[in-house]
């Protein structure tokens, strides 16, 4: 799987005023951020389509969220990851490969990918006589967000930070 980093520029007063919250209140600055993390997740999932098929749950829109904690016992940042396991192939796309018997009937029009159904033996791509059938472009629904967020991010910890500086008459 791939990692990813959310940069901002230009926060030097927000990191210490940040700074100045987590060490009178580690707490509330650890929560804080865990729920960004939930936010973040609930915002890709917004950009996911909400169903597919008849009776199937969207495994895709189950986030987990770990917190990297540093030796003293606070949290430094939250990981946050999809728990699909094919996950990396949505959302950075993946290579297409189907059998001779599927590759036969798209070539004369009787079959489409799109709502295809596979009934049969199943075969790897290393098996005979599988055919490459193509690349099957990516998502990219964590990266939009990831882009999206570079602005409203900053916005969000600033309204906390005022929020406990004001609480806290700091």
């Amino acid at each position: 799987m791939s990692d990813y980093e959310l940069t901002v520029d230009g926060l030097d007063d927000l990191i210490s005023d940040f700074n100045k919250i987590v060490k009178k209140y580690p707490d509330a600055a650890e929560k804080e951020l865990y729920r960004q993390g939930g936010k973040w997740s609930e915002d890709v999932n917004e950009k996911m389509p909400t169903s597919y098929g008849k009776g199937k749950e969207p495994t895709l829109k189950k986030w987990k969220r770990t917190r990297v904690r540093d030796f003293s016992g606070h949290t430094l940042e939250i990981d946050v990851s999809n728990k699909a396991p094919h996950w990396h192939l949505i959302e950075n796309g993946h290579e297409l490969y189907i059998t001779p018997e599927r590759y036969a009937a798209m070539q004369e029009g009787k079959l489409t990918l799109k709502g295809a159904r596979h009934k049969g033996k199943r075969r790897t791509k290393d098996s005979k006589g599988m055919i490459h059938a193509g690349f099957v472009p990516g998502k990219h629904y964590a990266e939009k967000t990831r882009k999206e967020w570079q602005s409203i991010y900053p916005e969000r910890i600033k309204k906390f930070i005022d929020k406990m500086l004001k609480d806290h008459n700091l």
